[in-house]
């Protein structure tokens, strides 16, 4: 029996021992191991301002002052000044020139002067004298939204052969305001959004541009409304109907994702990297979009690094990135 007892002891001695031998192996590979793995697994980002925004694309009818010259006779337009150039009244803009047997040559030369200081336009759709600036203040919303719907073509380009009265080439004064009507149909605006004397905010190409609402309109489900842009991107003006982005709203501040927050209790923080050790700051949440959140937060400036997936880490925890 006393052999057993002593070979029992050596064996629960010895399992002790490389349980112990284990234990010091998992921990050292827990803990050298795991800060490798981390590496290369955590995303930092560095925290800076931004905005977000939603946007609606609507189409608008876009009224300028224009000033048309019609063909004195039958013949061959030239353009003599590139289109959007800006020009002073009285410039020759083009030519027409059309057979003569009068003339030595055969051919009569006529110049087309400017009438007025504008951007040489060739695209012509007829509706210069009608959608004016002056004709869309005077009309109701509803007589513009009946004119947009007749409005089925753009522009066309220059034409080379042209019969006398036609309109070959118009100015637009870039220098003005232009006016913009805009239907906007089936979709949740904010209602002080659109009223009127408020500030629009458009995109078009890319770029944007502030508008101020001078009519609104709302019947039933749309809403329509007359816009006026004193300042605007260049290429607009040779539109009759145009492309926009409507800004419905946008947040402003230092953005990150919902899903980078960490919450103790109901106070919401940040994971952020300081001298490559992980701390855990609180922030104010300023407001959320589309999965955005502004926060706030004394321990938080542009150029302060966080940890985009906190659920890999733990306050504490040393990184080498």
């Amino acid at each position: 029996m006393s052999r057993l007892r002593k070979r029992k002891k050596r064996l629960f001695f010895g399992s002790c021992i490389i349980f112990l031998i284990l234990a010091i192996l998992v921990w050292t590979i827990v803990n050298v191991a795991r800060p490798m793995v981390l590496n290369q697994l955590i995303s930092i980002n560095t925290i800076s301002k931004d905005t977000v925004s939603i946007t609606l694309p609507v189409e608008g009818l876009v009224a300028k002052e224009e000033a048309v010259i019609r063909s004195p006779i039958n013949g061959e337009l030239e353009l003599v000044v590139e289109q959007g150039r800006r020009v002073a009244a009285h410039a020759v803009v083009a030519k027409v020139s059309a057979l003569s047997l009068d003339t030595p040559g055969g051919s009569r030369v006529h110049n087309l002067a400017a009438p007025t200081a504008g951007a040489v336009c060739t695209n012509i759709d007829g509706l210069e004298e009608v959608l004016t600036p002056a004709t869309l203040r005077e009309l109701d919303l509803s007589g513009i939204g009946t004119i947009r719907k007749k409005v089925t073509a753009q522009p066309g380009g220059q034409t080379t052969m042209v019969e006398r009265g036609q309109a070959v080439v118009k100015l637009v004064d870039n220098l003005r305001p232009v006016l913009i009507y805009l239907e906007l149909k089936d979709e949740k605006i904010p209602p002080k959004l659109l009223e009127e004397g408020q500030g629009l905010n458009l995109m078009y190409q890319g770029q944007w541009f502030t508008s101020r609402i001078i009519k609104s309109q709302a019947k039933k489900e749309n809403q329509s409304v007359l816009v006026e842009a004193n300042s605007y991107p260049e290429e607009l003006i040779f539109q009759r109907v145009a492309e926009f982005e409507l800004l419905k709203t946008e947040l402003t501040g230092l953005l990150v994702e919902e899903a980078n927050l960490v919450y103790r209790d109901t106070q919401p923080g940040l994971y952020i990297v300081q001298r490559q050790k992980i701390c855990w700051v609180p922030v104010e949440i300023k407001g959320v979009l589309q999965g955005k959140v502004a926060v706030e937060s004394p321990a938080l400036s542009g150029g302060v690094r966080y940890v985009a997936n906190p659920h890999l880490v733990k306050e504490g925890d040393r990184v080498n990135k």
